[in-house]
């Protein structure tokens, strides 16, 4: 969603009241939920008790950082990123001669391929290696 259009949307659901945000909360929790089930290992996992289609909010299965953690591999949506890949970038860039380095990431586009960009709006790989 551009920032265009998300911006019209959050004036469109203001405008509509609690009505017209819950109508956007409900296929969104949907689609992420299915998007986890789809691509991390993991939430397939968590997930697998809870009923198909529409989910509540409250039916989800609290996860803390470090169970995420412990099992980064097994819950990250794109497999070619992995635990030992962020480590190793991470001391690589630790060791260069910036004192805060500048990062690429990989984000998914609509069709699930990754896409280099800069990462502004996404927390640094070292701190999400960090336990």
């Amino acid at each position: 969603m551009s920032l265009l259009a998300a911006a019209w949307d959050i004036w469109r659901a203001r405008r509509h009241g609690p009505q017209g945000i819950t109508a956007r909360q409900e296929p969104r929790l949907q689609d992420t939920v299915d998007w986890a089930r789809a691509r991390s290992p993991l939430y397939r996992k968590l997930y697998d008790s809870l009923p198909r289609g529409d989910v509540e909010l409250s039916l989800l299965p609290p996860v803390t950082k470090n169970q995420l953690m412990a099992a980064f591999d097994k819950w990250v949506t794109d497999p070619a990123v992995t635990r030992a890949g962020v480590d190793a970038l991470y001391n690589q860039l630790s060791q260069s001669r910036y004192q805060h380095p500048p990062q690429v990431i990989r984000r998914q586009n609509e069709e699930g391929k990754g896409e280099e960009g800069s990462g502004q709006d996404r927390a640094p790989a070292h701190e999400l290696a960090q336990t």
